[in-house]
């Protein structure tokens, strides 16, 4: 089980990858990780982003989309 601390960071960094995913053009709804699995499947660019953060990360990406986890209710 994640803390409470450890979660909001981490809903930091979604929140940023998001941001900066919409600055770059993207959909705002839509990680880096997510737009390029979905719009640029083949590209070195996604293979990259599998590589540094681990194999299947672009589509793991999209299917865990849903299980964004709130600190406060």
């Amino acid at each position: 089980m994640i803390s409470v601390l450890a979660q909001y960071f981490l809903n930091i960094l979604v929140a940023f990858d998001r941001m900066l995913n919409t600055l770059l053009g993207g959909n705002p709804d839509q990680s880096i990780s997510q737009r390029l699995w979905k719009e640029y499947p083949n590209s070195i660019l996604r293979q990259i982003v599998d590589f540094l953060f681990g194999n299947n990360h672009c589509e793991d990406a999209v299917i865990k989309d849903d299980d964004v986890k709130e600190v406060l209710k």
